[in-house]
C-alpha cells in the first residue's frame, strides 16, 4: 500500500518531522508508543521500537532506516517481517 499526500511548503519543512519516528503518533493512529533505540542523529541504519494495537493485541515491532537522504528520503524496513516503507 502507498500513501502519497502533497503539501504546499518546501518538503524540507516536513521532512526533519516525518523522518523522526518518534512524531508517529501525532500522526498516526493505533501506535501507543515509541522510541528510538540507536544514538542519534537519524540516518542509515537508525532503529526505533514501536507497539500498536491490532486486532485487539498489544504488538512491539522494530524498525531500521535502510536508507537515508537528509531532508530528502527515507525507507525503513521490519527486521522482522517482510514489511518495508518510504516517504519522500
Amino acid at each position: 500500500m502507498e500513501t502519497i499526500t502533497e503539501l504546499q511548503a518546501p518538503a524540507s519543512k516536513f521532512f526533519d518531522f516525518v523522518a523522526d519516528h518518534t512524531n508517529a503518533p501525532q500522526r498516526q493512529s493505533g501506535i501507543d508508543e515509541i522510541r528510538r533505540i540507536t544514538p542519534s542523529p537519524i540516518g542509515l541504519g537508525t532503529e526505533h521500537e514501536l507497539a500498536r494495537r491490532f486486532a485487539g493485541m498489544k504488538v512491539v515491532t522494530r524498525n531500521r532506516f535502510i536508507d537515508y537522504e537528509p531532508g530528502r528520503f527515507v525507507a525503513f524496513e521490519l527486521p522482522s517481517s517482510k514489511m518495508t516503507g518510504a516517504a519522500s
